[in-house]
């Protein structure tokens, strides 16, 4: 719980010192995004993962925000600082001549991030970037037959990304891009729950971008 206060104040700080770097920037912006995200955890399941669990797909799906301030490097060239949150939460049932086998799995990830990016023209562009902060995963397992037997295990820890993208800039305002990112999410085993292993995701996002 003091990890989660002590990046919470962090990213608050972070904002803060954004916000007030935007203020004495003649040629800064701040922006807002919002972008759905599917990570794919790459098949890393432990050989010991009971064949049910091995059965679930996946593509885990979430739903990010982004906000910070946008300042100009040069002609082409501008770089980009932000708070992020981002948030997942699925449910899936799996049956068999016996038994009804329940997972729910969720996700929230909360950090701060840079990226640079670099303009083609008054259309195009490509960025790349790099965020550090903090993940929450709880897994719920439960097998409901005769009787009903449940797993519940959560992990907290840290959390580092890198990423690539390209988008369009509709207008002075509004953009839209599309990017990849790897993610590692550190110790993110869950040993009690037949060694699931979520430490690394490949990650694919579609966003918009609002600045102002």
């Amino acid at each position: 719980m003091k990890t989660v206060i002590s990046l919470l104040a962090t990213s608050i700080l972070f904002a803060s010192s954004v916000q007030a770097e935007t203020t004495q920037e003649t040629m800064s912006n701040n922006q807002f995004g919002i972008s759905f995200k599917s990570s794919d955890f790459g098949n890393d399941f432990n050989k010991d993962t009971s064949s049910d669990l091995k059965d679930i797909d996946e593509k885990f799906a979430m739903l990010g925000i982004h906000w910070g301030a946008t300042k100009q490097l040069n002609e082409q060239q501008l770089t980009t600082r932000y708070v992020f949150l981002d948030y997942g939460n699925t449910e899936i049932t799996l049956f068999d001549a016996y038994n009804k086998l329940v997972v729910e799995r969720q996700l929230a990830i909360l950090g701060v991030g840079q990226n640079i990016q670099h303009n083609f023209n008054d259309l195009f562009y490509v960025k790349a970037g790099a965020e550090i902060g903090l993940y929450h995963d709880e897994l719920d397992v439960s097998v409901r037959s005769l009787s009903r037997a449940d797993k519940n295990q959560s992990n907290t820890g840290a959390l580092l990304a890198a990423s690539v993208g390209a988008g369009i800039m509709f207008t002075e305002h509004w953009n839209l891009e599309l990017g990849y990112k790897y993610q590692y999410l550190a110790s993110n085993k869950f040993d009690g729950l037949d060694n699931v292993n979520f430490t690394k995701a490949s990650q694919v996002f579609l966003g918009v971008n609002y600045n102002y």
